[in-house]
């Protein structure tokens, strides 16, 4: 693969990445496409694209270094476009802003990124004054998502009902896989304002929404939101002690469980793991402490194979449900094993930490 394939391509190959070669070929590749035809901001998004591909094969130092260079070309092309147009073309700043915000939110710099997020919605805003258009429910999307990764929810769910109520006036009752999407992140901001009747309500029709949009067919976002559905089911039903609620909880769960396995063809993965805790999680609250304990101890094996015996706070919080399920099964003393691990790596994360 080279810069040219890239510059056309949404999403690279992530198979194509694995070539040690690649970095050294794109570098060169760059470099004579910027003596040619210096399209900053088209290059910006290639090379997002290729952070992202390492992104996804955990290669985090080559990710860092192109979602770097991507930031570097975004304000070349931002001061090319703001000294060449006027205001009557600050759609297209707005567009080469929004490869900023994404690589802030993959690089994790989160209110840096929300200070960028805020200046495409402004200009969305200003584009489409008084009119449903699909750009700013996005940019009032991306506003509430970042709001509610830096656990401002009550703000976030501000943006994120705004942006609903633009998806559903543009989409009319019809399925739409961004509907879907704000369905969904408005259900995970109430959940997270423990409002769990709201999220359910709202989980459940992108849900329904998804299910509908893949007709059947294993699909990443079918599994997520059979997950987060799990979720709401199983916080409305520890919330209200209500049986039927934890077993939908478990029943959603394992559908999310038997996707995640299915996409990621029995494979480490993140989303396997996080399903795997949640899945013994249910079991937990149900009285199952064994089956509860199986599934910690798989979710614990995952993070730890996935993390390669680093300190990460996932293993952190897959230590600890296992001591949880430990203690539930009358074994105080496996528990603390657990729980000893769990606290001395959360010391090391985060030492030095609210500390004076």
């Amino acid at each position: 693969m080279n810069l040219n394939q890239l510059l056309n391509e949404d999403k690279p190959n992530v198979d194509s990445l694995k070539d040690t070669n690649l970095s050294a070929a794109f570098d060169d590749a760059l470099r004579q496409v910027n003596e040619v035809d210096p399209n900053y901001a088209k290059i910006a998004k290639a090379l997002s694209n290729v952070g992202e591909a390492y992104d996804r094969l955990k290669n985090y130092d080559q990710a860092l270094k192109y979602y770097q260079l991507a930031l570097e070309y975004v304000k070349q092309a931002l001061e090319l476009q703001q000294a060449l147009h006027e205001e009557e073309d600050y759609d297209k700043v707005a567009q080469a802003l929004s490869y900023m915000d994404n690589n802030y939110q993959d690089l994790d710099q989160l209110e840096k990124g929300l200070e960028y997020f805020n200046k495409p919605l402004e200009m969305q805003q200003a584009l489409h004054e008084g009119k449903n258009h699909a750009d700013l429910a996005q940019a009032l999307s991306n506003v509430g998502v970042t709001y509610g990764s830096l656990g401002s929810y009550t703000e976030a769910l501000k943006y994120l009902k705004r942006a609903l109520k633009m998806q559903q006036a543009l989409h009319k009752g019809k399925n739409h896989a961004d509907l879907a999407q704000a369905l969904s992140n408005v259900g995970v901001a109430y959940g997270s304002l423990d409002s769990y009747t709201e999220a359910r309500k709202h989980l459940e029709q992108a849900l329904k929404m998804q299910q509908a949009l893949h007709k059947g067919k294993n699909h990443d976002d079918v599994a997520q939101a059979l997950h987060d559905m799990g979720v709401a089911y199983l916080n409305l039903g520890a919330d209200q002690q209500n049986l039927k609620y934890l077993k939908l909880a478990l029943k959603c769960l394992e559908l999310a469980l038997e996707m995640q396995q299915a996409l990621h063809e029995g494979e480490n993965h993140d989303d396997v793991a996080q399903v795997l805790s949640d899945v013994g999680l249910a079991h937990d609250f149900l009285g199952n402490y064994t089956q509860a304990l199986e599934y910690f101890n798989k979710a614990l094996e995952m993070q730890q194979a996935l993390h390669e015996g680093e300190n990460h706070d996932d293993v952190a919080d897959a230590l600890n449900n296992v001591g949880l399920a430990h203690e539930s099964l009358g074994q105080p003393e496996k528990a603390l094993e657990y729980f000893e691990q769990a606290f001395k790596m959360q010391q090391a994360l985060h030492e030095g930490e609210n500390q004076v």
